[in-house]
């Protein structure tokens, strides 16, 4: 081969191999960003995570509330105290709010079933070596138990905390086989 050939060969090597090495630092730097945003959004997921289900537990009592108004009506008018026209207007509006509410309450519900999805799926997909290294897992596993303990957490914001704990054991101890 001529010393062109040759020279053009290495040429061509050194650019393609500088294209993708400018690629993948791209791909690194996009990646910790990711990361660094998905670990974000957990953490502030879980800190509105006891208002979030505050308010919605806010929105079922008063579902409850609405029909043990409509048995108390129902009862009022059993007993004579109040007439069917006044029942039925009373039981429609009733209705018609409990009906209205309790498809806000699930239309909350469904998306908040499915940020939550989202929100454990990024971190998930967030989590490397440096960061399990990083967290104390003991500490966060008992901090959990004396949370829900006090009964500061409820027993669903406790069980997706323990899956959390479970999964972080589970990825520390495959990374410790690698």
């Amino acid at each position: 081969m001529s010393r062109d050939t040759i020279a053009a060969a290495v040429n061509e090597v050194e650019e393609l191999l500088a294209a993708y090495e400018r690629e993948a630092s791209d791909v690194e730097r996009l990646w910790r960003e990711f990361r660094e945003r998905a670990r974000g959004l957990k953490t502030r997921w879980d800190m509105d995570l006891v208002t979030l289900k505050s308010r919605m537990s806010q929105i079922e009592s008063e579902i409850r509330n609405l029909r043990e108004n409509l048995d108390a009506l129902a009862a009022k008018k059993e007993l004579g105290i109040i007439g069917d026209d006044e029942y039925g207007k009373l039981y429609g509006e009733l209705s018609e709010r409990i009906g209205k509410l309790s498809a806000e309450y699930e239309d909350l519900q469904s998306k908040y079933e499915l940020v939550d999805r989202r929100v454990r799926r990024f971190w998930a997909l967030s989590l490397d070596e440096e960061y399990l290294a990083s967290v104390d897992i003991g500490r966060v596993e008992s901090d959990v138990e004396r949370l829900y303990g006090e009964r500061l957490i409820d027993e669903d914001t406790y069980n997706k905390i323990k899956r959390d704990i479970e999964l972080l054991k589970t990825l520390r101890d495959v990374f410790a086989l690698v």
